[in-house]
């Protein structure tokens, strides 16, 4: 698969499968694809289906995670 580094913290992308787990080894249920076989990472914080990309960061311009 191929991982790619957005520019300005807005995310990762990875191409293929691939599986998340939680800390306890808990599986993350991927959310629906917008194109199918691409997940994208969060990178700005902001998102509300952390760990993945919602596209918060577009609405907000954010650049870096939130405080806290």
């Amino acid at each position: 698969g191929n991982l790619t580094n957005h520019t300005g913290g807005t995310g990762i992308s990875i191409e293929g499968e691939v599986v998340l787990q939680d800390r306890d080894g808990n599986l993350i249920p991927r959310p629906v694809e917008k194109r199918p076989g691409i997940v994208k990472l969060c990178g700005c914080g902001h998102s509300k289906t952390h760990p993945f990309c919602d596209g918060t960061h577009n609405e907000l311009g954010a650049k870096s995670p939130p405080a806290g």
